[in-house]
């Protein structure tokens, strides 16, 4: 897109214009005289403003809701919301309104309203950059892999050589011995050195270009998490791996005292608390394992994918919150996590949502690419996920109490990992929409107990 003008239509257009004409008025700008001005709510720190010769201008009640209506416009645009925040497109409308009513105080001859937009569009899209940001990790070893790439990201061990990449790509007006180098380096060598990090490419104003990289990189743990489920979903309960950006990290051991009520003993100690216990251990077997048995290129493709199926986000979406189960540290709400993930699946469209669930994740789970189960085992896990789904009820409606034993925290983790690995290998042979998915799962489900 090289302006606004391309990607709008007449009637936008049309609008923007009648609401050009009201931002340029200037009774809509309000001028504090007095010290009682200030203290107004018309003059409150959080009203926008111009600045005219020196003044600052405030935006009357009027001004601003046009200003944000015009905003809005813009925003609607796809490239623009996908690339700039909200404050940079006000912003920068502002910043016109200013240049145009200095034109006005002069006596000056107004621009067209087309070369307004026109010279707003460059003013906005000037301020999109490519960025690369750092996020250290805790959580994940790396052994005998430098590297594991993600598309647009990559996990990797933070090495000297890659200090040095990073300090030669920098402006090269800095020289090299100057302070911000120095503080650079320091900073470099505190924070990421030596330390498993996720580094995600994105485009953006700086803060835009920040939420992009973030979400990828949280796509990116979250999909590392679900690794966890498939491979120690037994140990679910135990809260030994936990994968997170280092700023969210527990680091703390919890001190733990207790009296014993019969002789009055004491004892002392130490608990792990929620710190990390152990860490995922990335090697190149596990990394051949993982792209031979669970999808891996495929699901990063749907990462990076610009757009994507219905069943692609759907996976995304159950991948994110089994991520986030996993993540979790009260079983209870680890469990209603692990149940969000397997509801974002199935609840599509459906009313009887128990028996949906229970027909959906045990044909998936015998006829989904894996064969977890045997067929004649159908409905042993169609009656455990409907116990379990009690559970879950107990605890939405009333209230957390504890309620999750080890053993369905365990299970609920391994029917989530389970179904999301079947619903990868549907994917894969050519399902793309779920209503495909559904008639088959009944098709099959009637076959196997007609009578549930």
């Amino acid at each position: 897109m090289e302006s606004l003008l391309d990607a709008l239509n007449g009637k936008s257009k049309r609008r923007l214009s009648y609401l050009w004409k009201i931002l340029l008025n200037p009774t809509n700008y309000l001028i504090p005289e007095t010290f009682e001005d200030y203290k107004s709510k018309s003059f409150a720190i959080s009203v926008p403003t111009i600045k005219l010769e020196g003044t600052e201008c405030y935006l009357n009640d009027k001004a601003q809701k046009e200003c944000r209506n015009f905003a809005n416009i813009i925003y609607e645009i796809p490239e623009i919301r996908d690339t700039l925040t909200y404050n940079t497109i006000y912003d920068s409308i502002l910043n016109e309104i200013e240049t145009e009513i200095r034109k006005q105080l002069k006596h000056s001859k107004l621009r067209e309203f087309d070369l307004v937009l026109k010279d707003l569009s460059v003013k906005i899209l000037e301020k999109r950059r490519d960025y690369t940001f750092f996020f250290s990790i805790s959580g994940i070893e790396l052994k005998d892999v430098s590297r594991v790439n993600f598309g647009t990201s990559e996990l990797f061990l933070f090495k000297q050589a890659d200090k040095e990449d990073l300090i030669q790509s920098m402006d090269a007006e800095i020289e090299e011995d100057s302070t911000f180098t120095k503080n650079v380096t320091k900073f470099i060598e505190k924070r990421f050195l030596e330390k498993v990090c996720i580094k995600c490419a994105s485009f953006g104003d700086f803060r835009k270009a920040e939420e992009i990289a973030r979400t990828r990189g949280r796509q990116i743990l979250n999909l590392l998490r679900f690794i966890v489920c498939v491979l120690f979903h037994s140990w679910a309960p135990e809260n030994l791996i936990k994968i997170n950006f280092t700023s969210e990290t527990y680091a703390a051991s919890e001190p733990l005292m207790s009296v014993e009520s019969l002789n009055g003993a004491v004892t002392m100690g130490w608990e792990h608390g929620r710190k990390t216990v152990q860490s995922l251990t990335i090697d190149n077997q596990l990394l051949d394992n993982l792209k031979k048995n669970i999808f891996f290129k495929d699901i990063n493709e749907i990462i990076n994918a610009l757009e994507r199926t219905e069943v692609e986000s759907i996976l995304l979406t159950a991948i994110h919150w089994a991520g986030e189960a996993q993540n979790e540290f009260d079983k209870d709400v680890a469990f209603i996590k692990y149940w969000t993930a397997l509801e974002s699946i199935f609840s599509q469209h459906s009313s009887n949502i128990t028996h949906t669930l229970g027909k959906g994740v045990s044909i998936l789970a015998a006829f989904g690419g894996y064969r977890f189960i045997k067929h004649k085992e159908i409905r042993e896990v169609y009656k455990a996920i409907k116990d379990l789904y009690s559970i879950r009820s107990t605890i939405i409606h009333r209230g957390l109490g504890k309620n999750v034993e080890y053993s369905a925290l365990s299970s609920i983790c391994k029917y989530t990992a389970w179904t999301i690995l079947g619903l990868l290998h549907l994917r894969s042979i050519g399902y793309n929409s779920m209503v495909e998915i559904e008639n088959e799962t009944c098709r099959l489900f009637k076959i196997n107990a007609p009578d549930l």
